[in-house]
């Protein structure tokens, strides 16, 4: 199905990131690339297979009846087959390697112990500093080329254009990956360490517990898939953490952040993890946000593009109203506060290509592009006259955990300022990193011409 849907071969992080997914998660997937051509594939691979093992059972060598019963001679077959239509030996070597890898990073981790403020010590705060709530909120599959605020021609984007003169929309930052995991298994640590132990001991929740924050993770999305997720790893060192047991629209967010904006504790970290625009699009609004009807516009004109599109765009619109209402929860607690706005990575929907989703193996510009936007309430504009305003910088979100100790005045030993993108000592990394962190061959000057 990968294959057939993606023209490409089964990576590496994609075997990753189907062990690290969800019942709900996969459901929808299916759900949403669901087609004629994708059921006749099965039918005939299914077909294929059983009469391979009809074969198979009926001439198999006597002398291994005992040795093989009819379920593992199953097994074996459809490993055979599976691997003859991958092309040969290839799949099966890169699922091993993938499970191989996965599972020593399982027993790194119980070797290593991952504690409330990780290795963050000495963590200063500059005596000036007025900032009491830091609220970072994560959208998922979110292209800023589909919002209003940067230029998309449908206005996406009513009541956030309302707050744009108090918005910073940063119009070039990119993410180091297009699936969720990958990408905030770096946007959220302070290295990409080989050493597990040492990699989950440098989060953003860490540090700011190490400064005497009270943290908060409030996610829409699922707690695990397979096996505890990445994610997961992450915000379990926050102080109070949920995860929803269903299903919801991002609205259910909304009381836990008041909760949280509620709470007597004088300095608040709170991250918000929304299910944003996410496949199946359909399902991430409610029908009132079902605005955009019309006809879209596409290179690729037919009825499935109109289709996702409108329900993309309506996506995208219903995360406008999200992000609205955050910002006017934050606002009324009438404290020094600062909101960071990003996506995990965007998304492609017939805008360069003749599909939609996000994929590393073939992608493209639009799954990279993603939205950085900055909310401060007055207070602290008026007392941050050395934060740099520079909206053009560009900028790989691998480097928020500088960006984030910049905005909150945090200082620690691995700081770098050159990597915070509202510094003015910041220095523009050369974006063809990302050939670093990519399994695969592509022109990149092309992507990010």
């Amino acid at each position: 199905a990968y294959a057939y849907l993606f023209k490409s071969h089964i990576f590496f992080f994609t075997i990753y990131t189907i062990i690290e997914s969800n019942k709900n998660e996969a459901q929808e997937f299916l759900n949403a690339y669901l087609s004629p051509g994708l059921v006749s594939l099965a039918l005939i691979f299914l077909i294929s297979l059983l009469a391979q093992f009809i074969v198979s059972y009926r001439y198999y060598d006597r002398q291994y009846e005992k040795r093989l019963s009819v379920k593992k001679r199953l097994i074996m077959v459809s490993l055979c087959s599976i691997a003859l239509f991958l092309k040969g030996s290839f799949f099966p070597s890169v699922a091993y390697s993938t499970l191989k890898y996965y599972h020593n990073e399982l027993e790194q981790l119980n070797d290593k112990r991952v504690t409330k403020n990780g290795y963050f010590q000495n963590v200063s705060t500059a005596e000036d500093s007025l900032v009491q709530t830091v609220v970072l909120v994560i959208g998922e599959s979110t292209t800023r080329n589909h919002m209003g605020l940067y230029g998309y021609y449908r206005n996406t984007n009513p009541l956030l254009e309302k707050r744009k003169d108090n918005l910073l929309l940063y119009n070039n930052v990119i993410t180091p990956h297009t699936h969720t995991i990958e990408a905030l298994d770096k946007v959220l640590l302070l290295d990409d360490n080989s050493d597990i132990g040492v990699k989950y001991n440098q989060t953003i929740i860490q540090l700011f517990n190490a400064a005497g924050y009270t943290t908060y993770w409030l996610s829409n999305q699922g707690e695990i898939g397979v096996y505890e997720t990445a994610t997961r790893r992450i915000s379990k060192t926050s102080d109070y953490d949920s995860f929803p047991n269903a299903p919801s629209f991002d609205d259910i967010l909304l009381p836990q952040l008041q909760n949280a904006l509620n709470s007597k504790s004088p300095k608040k970290l709170i991250i918000l993890h929304l299910s944003g625009t996410h496949i199946a699009y359909a399902n991430r609004y409610p029908k009132e946000f079902n605005r955009f009807t019309d006809t879209p516009s596409t290179l690729f004109p037919h009825n499935l593009s109109y289709e996702t599109i409108n329900q993309y765009d309506n996506a995208v619109l219903y995360n406008d109203y999200i992000l609205d209402q955050v910002i006017e929860r934050i606002e009324q607690q009438n404290t020094p506060s600062v909101m960071l706005y990003l996506s995990d990575h965007g998304e492609d929907v017939f805008e360069t290509i003749d599909a939609f989703g996000h994929t590393e193996t073939k992608g493209t510009k639009p799954m990279f592009d993603i939205p950085f936007m900055l909310w401060m309430s007055d207070s602290v504009k008026e007392n941050r006259a050395d934060i740099v305003y520079e909206l053009d910088r560009k900028y790989l979100s691998t480097d928020l955990i500088h960006t984030m100790a910049d905005l909150s005045n945090l200082r620690f030993s691995k700081y770098d300022s050159t990597r915070s993108i509202v510094h003015p000592a910041f220095i523009e990394r050369d974006r063809l990193i990302l050939k670093n962190f990519l399994h695969q061959k592509q022109k990149y000057e092309d992507v990010f011409e």
